[in-house]
């Protein structure tokens, strides 16, 4: 018999089912089903044993290896492309021994077909996500605890000498070394990261007061209406313009030279103008400006 209480348990169900009861549309609202998905991991935490999440824990970099080898196949968008596909086609298209394939990627009996997972990460936002994380990160995160005991438990204070740099050889800050030429493929799936890092959280445009923030008593068109700092490709920018298309602007797209020149073609109304973050900016405008998940790319 387990130790856990039937009532926490039931309880936690009834929240869930209260939850998805509310309403008459035939979807939920966003709020409910943030709500909901809360209840469930509540009702995942009551009936887990602690010993079987450490396990699941434990070994989840096996499965973000996984997902990257697939990626390195293409095989989300062969599941994606048929109806069906089996793990003997996946591995002839992808040049790869069949029981790495199955060991990989197995379920059933071994045929395999779009879901809404393998739709989403066939997607390049996604792929960007998967590829920049693993190949960026997962090496300073094995040698982390090594580093920090090296170090004397120490806040990392310098760019220059973090466990980033011992892990990759190198003296230079992580953004100066991801832009040097041989990591070019590693700093575009960066860029199409950070593209994609809002993940299903509502973009900014649906809940910030912009007419009341922006426009408060009409805007003079001699200054920046917006000045989107490390935004990347643009993407902000340009869903700015496609809410407001009336907004003549002009906006301002502030990136590193190496980030501007992988911009998609961009509106006539957005300036690129490379910048030092760590610098003043040529820009001056008591305007708006953005500089969203800055911290977590310094």
């Amino acid at each position: 018999m387990s130790d856990i209480l039937k009532d926490e348990a039931l309880e936690s169900v009834s929240s869930i089912v209260a939850l998805l009861s509310q309403g008459s549309g035939p979807f939920l609202s966003e709020e409910t089903r943030v709500k909901a998905l809360q209840a469930a991991n509540k009702v995942i935490r009551v009936l887990e044993k602690p010993e079987d999440g450490l396990i699941k824990f434990a070994f989840s970099p096996t499965t973000w290896m996984a997902l990257r080898v697939c990626a390195q196949l293409n095989v989300f968008e062969m599941i994606t492309r048929k109806e069906t596909i089996s793990a003997v086609e996946i591995a002839a298209e992808g040049n790869a021994d069949e029981i790495l394939i199955s060991y990989v990627a197995e379920k059933g009996d071994g045929l395999y077909g779009p879901t809404n997972w393998t739709m989403h990460i066939n997607d390049r936002l996604a792929q960007g996500t998967i590829k920049f994380i693993y190949d960026a990160s997962m090496l300073p995160i094995a040698q982390g605890a090594n580093w920090l005991k090296e170090t004397g438990y120490q806040n990392p204070e310098d760019a220059r000498r973090g466990m980033f740099q011992t892990a990759n050889h190198t003296d230079l800050p992580t953004f100066k070394w991801l832009t040097i030429p041989k990591n070019k493929e590693l700093w575009d799936n960066a860029n199409t990261f950070f593209e994609g890092d809002r993940g299903n959280r509502p973009s900014w445009l649906s809940w910030f007061p912009v007419k009341d923030k922006f426009f408060p008593g009409g805007h003079q068109q001699k200054t920046p209406l917006l000045v989107d700092v490390a935004g990347g490709r643009g993407h902000d920018l340009m869903e700015f313009l496609a809410k407001y298309p009336e907004e003549p602007g002009p906006f301002v797209l502030h990136d590193q030279e190496i980030v501007l020149h992988s911009a998609p073609s961009l509106s006539p109304r957005i300036t690129k103008q490379s910048f030092d973050l760590f610098a003043d900016s040529p820009v001056q405008s008591k305007r708006p400006w953005e500089a969203d998940s800055l911290g977590n790319r310094l």
